[in-house]
């Protein structure tokens, strides 16, 4: 890496240490993995949220207010770095102190100090084991070749890549405040930017534009797998269970690959066809998305800000996980290779009894000295709206869940409400600009499942989340019942997914099945252990007594662990099956530096100016960071854009047939230059009879690029 990336480095260093900063004395992290990744994901949002708000606020009298952005953001991290670091650790010292003086007088132990000595190192060896195949999948769906200045992404996921790498363009080349939408210039957006705020920024310190995205999408993913293992650690106290819900992770779980390996005749034949194929394996079922949606890696490598999301949902959970009080024994996992948990939290001290048992519930709530911890947390839940808001929503319907079913109510009521304050100007900032008509959130029943009946309901389920729901079915049987009522809120995202509409395209709930799919491969890998030691209680010595109970206990434990083999090698099959596609990906290549209407428009268009062209998604006009009137209209048209008036004003533009007309058009939707190619010139299904004559004959040519990938392109300059 370039000495020009540098600057983009130190920032993510002292990211990280703020993020570490924030993050300790608030979440009180249970391990290093918790603490790492912790540290990123808090950094990553804090810093984010930041940077866009000092840039929004300066960008009024500076041509790069990010620039000046972030300057102020390295100082101020630092020394936030810095100071909350020192007092975090004077404080554990004076926890220190107190524990010793409390052992001497017999008063017990500090239960605010978590035991990270008994970590296991295999959890770091197989975190960092699927880190490196996190790397090679993200590595190899997007990059940038810097001999040939070209960036490419895999044809698999440039249909999502490419409209968020404009987003991360305009940021890093452009001048997107107040922030809009690349492919559909004029309203605010109505898209969650922010991930894509901190790529353009890192480009803008001097990273590729793949760099910026990957250093940012990579460990995102890792960290959510490192809180997968500490979730299903937490819940039941076995570290095998834990690495095993890491590696479920990476295999959906889909019956997909039964019919496909069933076309080969010979394991030799199905090998080789593996080996080279080149597209995801369907479920085969009719509905819409099926082919993609439901797939959580490959949503992951499309949508590269979900995994952030899905990791700050995980953080949460566990800070409200580790802060119950104790309530009866929990699996003890030793047969499965336990390790320590952490040390409960106590409950809050609860007054004297009252006469009113619910105001004195209350009041010890209120009592509770972590209280602001949990506001805290509330506010950074706030935060996600504008990051992802599907996720948001995820994250809502969760913890309303979790205040029904767990105690520490009042606690829990606070971090809500904080979260509805901090969240509600974001939520109303993504409605603005939206299609007048459109009032989500509805009750749509049924997901993409059409028509939704019982028979296509169960097909749905079985096929794309059998094994795995079988598995968490097991392991559910086998949780105590304060994990029990965890597994019911954990599934309210999925029962959401089936039940409401939250936008205009019903699609878009894929990330609620996404989500609840991470979590639930917490209770998969507790299934699996449990069915690995299923018999373990009914057998006794040999040469017991109960023999009968022995031989009993025999057969219920090689029944479970064939069961365990077979679901576990259908997962993991599948997941193996899923690596092929990315290995055979093709790319989708645009060259940057070098290319003559990447460099025309960076340096002699201004960072505002909008576009007229063809449907465009990735091209070199949004790549070097300006904006199109109306792009490929799919994408608009999910976020919620009123797309129809604009796709009438798109035609009468390309079709006008007098000058003044013309001009008056241009003028009033804010066109600074309009690009003809030759498939607009032959006309499309949506501008039929273009008139590219009387363009020529009324704007003077501001560009021509005989060679251009669109073909004999000519831009004209709006006077």
């Amino acid at each position: 890496m370039s000495a020009a990336a540098a600057p983009a480095l130190l920032y993510l260093a002292l990211m990280v240490a703020l993020g570490d900063a924030l993050a300790r004395p608030i979440l009180r992290p249970a391990t290093g993995l918790h603490r790492l990744a912790a540290a990123f994901l808090v950094g990553l949002l804090v810093s984010s949220w930041v940077t866009y708000a000092l840039a929004s606020v300066l960008a009024g009298g500076l041509a790069q207010p990010l620039g000046a952005a972030d300057v102020i953001v390295l100082v101020v991290a630092a020394v936030a770095a810095v100071a909350l670091g020192a007092r975090f650790l004077l404080a554990r010292r004076r926890r220190a102190g107190a524990v010793v003086r409390g052992a001497a007088s017999g008063t017990g132990a500090d239960h605010h100090a978590f035991d990270a000595a008994r970590e296991s190192r295999r959890d770091w060896a197989v975190i960092a084991a699927l880190g490196v195949l996190t790397a090679w999948m993200f590595l190899g769906t997007l990059g940038y070749d810097a001999a040939s200045a070209t960036l490419w992404m895999g044809l698999h996921e440039w249909g999502d890549i490419g409209p968020t790498m404009g987003i991360a363009q305009s940021f890093a080349l452009g001048h997107n405040f107040p922030t809009q939408y690349p492919l559909f210039a004029g309203p605010p957006i109505r898209y969650h930017f922010l991930y894509y705020l901190q790529a353009g920024n890192l480009t803008f310190l001097g990273l590729d534009p793949a760099a910026a995205n990957n250093v940012l999408a990579i460990p995102s993913v890792v960290a959510v797998v490192a809180l997968v293992l500490t979730l299903a650690r937490r819940l039941f106290r076995s570290a095998t269970a834990g690495r095993l819900a890491a590696v479920l992770f990476f295999a959906h779980g889909s019956l997909a690959l039964l019919p496909y390996l069933a076309t080969f005749p010979d394991p030799a034949s199905a090998l080789s066809g593996i080996v080279g194929l080149e597209h995801y394996l369907g479920s085969g079922l009719p509905f819409r998305g099926e082919d993609w949606a439901t797939w959580s890696l490959n949503v992951f490598l499309n949508q590269r800000h979900l995994a952030s999301a899905v990791g700050l949902l995980l953080l949460a959970l566990l800070f409200v996980l580790d802060r119950l009080p104790e309530s009866g024994r929990e699996p003890s996992g030793t047969a499965a290779g336990a390790a320590a948990p952490p040390v409960y939290l106590p409950a809050p001290p609860v007054p004297a009894p009252a006469r009113w048992p619910l105001v004195a519930r209350l009041r010890g709530g209120l009592m509770d000295p972590g209280l602001p911890a949990w506001i805290a947390v509330g506010a950074g839940l706030g935060l996600l709206p504008l990051w992802n808001g599907v996720i948001f929503v995820a994250a809502a319907a969760l913890f309303a869940a979790l205040f029904v079913v767990l105690p520490n109510r009042t606690q829990m009521a606070a971090l809500g409400m904080t979260a509805c304050v901090v969240a509600l100007p974001q939520l109303l900032f993504l409605r603005e600009g939206g299609a007048p008509d459109a009032a989500f959130p509805t009750i749509r029943l049924g997901y993409t499942i059409d028509p939704l009946t019982p028979a296509n309901l169960v097909s749905f389920v079985v096929v794309d989340f059998g094994p795995k729901l079988l598995l968490a079915v097991v392991g559910l049987a086998a949780a105590t019942g304060r994990a029990r009522r965890v597994f019911l809120a954990l599934a309210v995202p999925a029962v959401l997914a089936f039940s409401v509409r939250l936008s205009v395209d019903i699609v878009a709930n894929h990330k609620l099945l996404n989500t609840w799919l991470v979590l639930a491969d917490a209770f998969a890998a507790w299934g699996l252990v449990t069915l690995w030691h299923a018999g373990r209680r009914l057998r006794t010595p040999s040469g017991g007594k109960r023999r009968g109970r022995h031989w009993l206990g025999m057969g219920a434990g090689l029944v479970g662990r064939v069961g365990a083999v077979a679901l576990a090698g259908i997962i993991l099959v599948g997941g193996l099956i899923d690596l092929a596609p990315i290995k055979n990906d093709s790319r989708v290549a645009v060259r940057l530096d070098g290319e003559a209407l990447y460099d025309w428009v960076r340096t002699t268009t201004n960072p505002g100016d909008v576009f007229l062209t063809d449907l465009y998604v990735v091209d070199p006009i949004v790549l070097a960071g300006r904006r199109l009137y109306y792009g490929w209209p799919i994408y608009a048209w999910s976020a919620g854009y009123d797309t129809y008036p604009r796709q009438a004003q798109y035609i009468a533009m390309l079709q006008a047939t007098d000058a003044a007309t013309l001009l008056a058009l241009l003028h009033a939707n804010g066109i600074a230059y309009v690009a003809w190619d030759d498939a607009l010139r032959k006309g499309t299904d949506m501008v039929r009879r273009p008139n590219e004559a009387l363009y020529r004959a009324t704007l003077p040519v501001a560009f021509t690029d005989i060679e251009n990938r669109h073909g004999n392109l000519v831009i004209y300059r709006v006077p």
